[in-house]
């Protein structure tokens, strides 16, 4: 579970500074689409864990 948590704030981490790199006009809209899949992806395997009650949860 903590390395879920962990790759989670990872991945929040990097949209963050993604969001920031295109505010400076560094990044392009691809690399922030790529990320916001990554956390749906991540979202949905979440709810679909938490269907089946096999989330562990601290």
């Amino acid at each position: 579970m903590q390395f879920y948590k962990n790759s989670v704030n990872s991945i929040l981490e990097n949209r963050k500074l993604a969001v920031n790199k295109l505010k400076n006009k560094r990044l392009t809209y691809r690399s922030l689409f790529l990320i916001n899949t990554c956390l749906k992806y991540i979202s949905d395997y979440n709810e679909e864990a938490l269907n089946h009650k096999t989330i562990v949860t601290t």
